[in-house]
């Protein structure tokens, strides 16, 4: 039971989150990757399990009226970039577990991500595209 209150406080978080928060233009122009990106702290993984935040914000968003788009089976370049961009706000341990939200052009993405490997990559659950919001 405690672990469903904190899973619905940090999915209200969320969704506060992505409606008020301002997304940081990063771009990279020896690559030409450019869009937008804001991430936000949530936990560590020894404390919520990303997989069921992940699912809990698809179910959300759903329930909003909303529809998801698409599913990111792979990151391509420009989108592990932004992600990576995002993230590096921070000062970055293993284990933490951020929600990002990416831009590129008109499509907006969220993920789950897990900081790895001596904070040198992540995982990431979700990689849903939304409509315009």
């Amino acid at each position: 039971m405690k672990k469903k209150l904190i899973i619905c406080g940090i999915m209200a978080l969320c969704i506060v989150f992505f409606v008020n928060a301002e997304m940081k233009y990063y771009s990279d122009w020896i690559n030409g990757y450019k869009g937008y990106g804001e991430a936000i702290y949530v936990a560590t993984s020894d404390k919520i399990d990303p997989k069921e935040i992940s699912d809990g914000w698809e179910e959300n968003i759903k329930k909003l009226g909303y529809s998801i788009t698409y599913r990111c089976r792979k990151l391509t370049n420009q989108q592990s970039f932004l992600i990576g961009s995002a993230l590096s706000e921070y000062d970055l341990l293993d284990e933490e577990v951020y929600m990002v939200r990416i831009k590129e052009g008109a499509d907006q993405y969220t993920f789950i991500v897990v900081i790895k490997n001596n904070q040198s990559s992540f995982e990431w659950y979700g990689g849903v595209r939304l409509p315009q919001i």
